[in-house]
């Protein structure tokens, strides 16, 4: 897998949930680097609010397997998904 080239920029976000959780399956040693991927995409609004409102059951999905695997940092995903998470309660 790591010799493959695979732009996830290109992803939808159901896509990118998909494919965090095959790695976590395959290769959960990488999911650090999605994390930080999430986590920089969120904090320079490379996924807008509306983008994370809509999608928010895959956003959820994939801040859940990164709390499994020991990936979930402080950054702007995680604030983003709480502050969600609060809307939604």
């Amino acid at each position: 897998m790591r010799k493959d080239k695979i732009d996830i920029r290109a992803y939808n976000f159901g896509q990118l949930a998909s494919f965090i959780s095959y790695v976590s399956i395959h290769h959960p040693k990488d999911l650090h680097v999605f994390a930080k991927y999430v986590d920089s995409a969120v904090a320079q609004g490379f996924f807008d609010d509306r983008d994370l409102d809509e999608k928010f059951r895959a956003f959820s999905n994939i801040m859940h397997t990164f709390a499994l695997y020991d990936e979930l940092s402080d950054g702007a995903a995680s604030l983003k998904w709480v502050m969600m998470i609060s809307d939604y309660v």
